[in-house]
């Protein structure tokens, strides 16, 4: 709110909007499978439920869902095992969080570059 009150749309642009971005890319993201989760699997089959840590980790290291290491968890995996859609949907959450990181950080440590421009 200080940024519009104080008309510093420098700051909405490069620090507000990618930092909302960043944050709704990863936690939101989180919340869903979360949530998701509770709903899928009840607790007769806990056993085969996915590790939300694990899925997690495997999402910045890029490496694909499967239902073999129970990383998957929406979508339908293929005869391999493989959940696509979800590989899918993880690899454009982290690359629109890493197209967000420059600005942050630019304005987070160096915000006097900003306002001359």
């Amino acid at each position: 709110m200080n940024h519009r009150y104080f008309n510093d749309q420098v700051s909405i642009v490069y620090e507000w909007i990618p930092q909302v971005l960043f944050m709704t890319c990863i936690f939101v993201y989180l919340c869903f499978t979360i949530i998701y989760k509770w709903i899928a699997w009840d607790s007769l089959r806990s056993g085969d439920a996915p590790s939300l840590l694990i899925n997690l980790i495997g999402m910045f290291m890029l490496k694909v869902p499967q239902k073999s290491d129970h990383t998957w968890i929406f979508g339908t995996p293929n005869e391999d095992g493989i959940a696509a859609g979800q590989n899918v949907a993880q690899k454009i959450f982290i690359f629109i969080a890493i197209l967000c990181i420059p600005g942050i950080v630019v304005l987070v440590y160096d915000s006097s570059i900003m306002t001359h421009l």
